[in-house]
């Protein structure tokens, strides 16, 4: 199993294509701080005027829906626009969005209507944004340097996941909710002007020669291209399956770690378990900055893959903060380096006039994994599994000696199975020579080492 280093020194980058990944990747990660900043703020403004649990997890489902849905219509336009533009747009659109919250708090006039619409609307805009910034990291990064490009970006998703709670924690304290919407502004204004400012050259946006072959193509049209060409690779198909899978695991682990611990320990315990996991989550995207993952990127995918499941399973064996904590720490280290290695397969191997059509497609069905974890952890938990390892419990006198019985035993036991279906997923995924050589058997789609240009052309409907 080779393991060494995919690429060579990152010092090799042509460096105007650098500074512009660096640049645009440093905005972008600003923007998304900021944006997570007012999510969790307004999550938690809501849940004080309110009391409502319900209403509290509608922010997050009006955050997360949309991207899920949009992505798939929307990501395609990453192959018709030019990215820049593109790019520009949504942050305009997410910053208006900011812009409107603010005003509507510093009126007293903000309800929890307004604030659902204008999360949904705002991630609406921001649904384009993973297609396109996969695209471009195609676009500015040589092919040996993806791999890094890629933990570069998972890093930045993980500093947010990390800060973001004990920033807004801080700030709404200190500053209010009207605070924390005017930094999200101008974190969006700050992302506005680098994209203003850079120049970036597309990729061909097509196969065939739109110039003559009449009206553009609906997006629902767009969109079921995506889908199509991953469904006649089985490799893609099968990598795309992982990527739902490992992120149904991630939507377990944050929908249930809390009434796991909370069964036998207290809230503080609860946040220290989080940031172990946020810690490895950003260990993960640094050993792909430095690493750049294995020659061979799908051994990262199937064997963080088995990572992710046997820490899973960890969680399982007994009542222990430690025990949690490690399982946290091994799931969510292994995340970013599952999904930068996977994703560099994609970049490498799919044609870039189509790369956007097909990240959205996978998208959609990896924010989907999310949103079934979202929808069946609490139903599973409560009316199947906690009842199972009761003390008159179906299954407490089998696993009872093992896993103990009584509250939040029942939610171990399933971390204990989807832990042991992850890893024959893998170990499948590393028998089916469709998955395992995908690599060797889809051609190489790379375009090379960064396309800089003065001018493009202007974004078209």
């Amino acid at each position: 199993m080779d393991i060494s280093p995919a690429s060579a020194p990152t010092a090799s980058l042509p460096s105007a294509s650098l500074r512009t990944f660096v640049l645009v990747w440093a905005a972008q990660t600003v923007s998304l701080i900021g944006s997570q900043l007012t999510a969790f703020g307004l999550a938690v403004w809501v849940y004080q005027r309110t009391g409502s649990t319900t209403l509290h997890a509608l922010v997050a489902v009006a955050n997360m829906a949309p991207r899920t849905l949009f992505v798939l219509l929307l990501g395609g336009l990453a192959d018709r626009w030019n990215l820049r533009k593109l790019l520009l747009a949504s942050q305009i659109g997410s910053g208006l969005c900011a812009v409107l919250l603010a005003l509507l708090a510093g009126m007293d006039q903000l309800g929890v209507a307004a604030v659902l619409a204008l999360v949904a609307a705002n991630a609406v805009f921001g649904s384009v944004q993973p297609p396109a910034l996969t695209k471009l990291t195609t676009l500015l990064v040589p092919s040996r340097q993806l791999g890094r490009a890629n933990g570069l970006n998972q890093f930045g998703f993980a500093l947010g996941y990390i800060l973001s709670p004990l920033l807004a924690s801080m700030l709404l304290e200190a500053a209010g909710l009207l605070g924390i919407l005017i930094i999200d502004g101008i974190t969006f204004a700050l992302a506005v002007a680098v994209m203003a400012a850079v120049s970036i050259q597309d990729a061909p946006s097509a196969p065939t020669n739109r110039a003559t072959s009449g009206p553009r193509e609906p997006l629902w049209k767009g969109a079921w291209e995506g889908w199509m060409h991953v469904y006649r690779s089985p490799g893609l198909l099968g990598l795309v399956f992982i990527f739902v899978a490992m992120n149904f695991n991630l939507g377990i682990l944050r929908g249930l770690v809390t009434p796991l611990v909370l069964s036998f320990s207290d809230v503080r315990a609860v946040g220290n378990i989080l940031f172990t996991g946020g810690i490895g989550m950003l260990l993960g995207s640094v050993a792909m900055m430095v690493w750049g993952g294995p020659r061979r990127r799908i051994v990262g995918v199937l064997g963080f893959f088995v990572v992710q499941g046997l820490s899973l399973f960890a969680a399982a064996w007994a009542p222990s903060v430690v025990l949690v904590a490690v399982s946290a720490f091994g799931v969510l280290l292994s995340f970013p380096i599952i999904q930068s290695c996977g994703v560099t397969i994609m970049q490498n191997k799919v044609p870039k006039a189509i790369l956007g059509r097909v990240h959205s497609a996978s998208s959609s069905l990896a924010g989907g994994g999310v949103l079934l974890a979202y929808l069946v952890a609490g139903p599973l938990a409560d009316q199947v599994f906690e009842p199972l390892m009761t003390g008159q419990g179906a299954l407490a006198t089998q696993l009872g000696p093992f896993l103990g019985t009584g509250p939040g035993r029942g939610i171990a036991l399933l971390f204990g199975l989807i832990g042991l279906e992850t890893v024959a997923v893998a170990l499948l995924g590393a028998l089916r020579p469709s998955i395992r050589l995908m690599e060797d058997r889809l051609p190489d789609q790379s375009l090379g080492t960064g396309h800089l240009s003065p001018s493009s052309p202007s974004p078209s409907a």
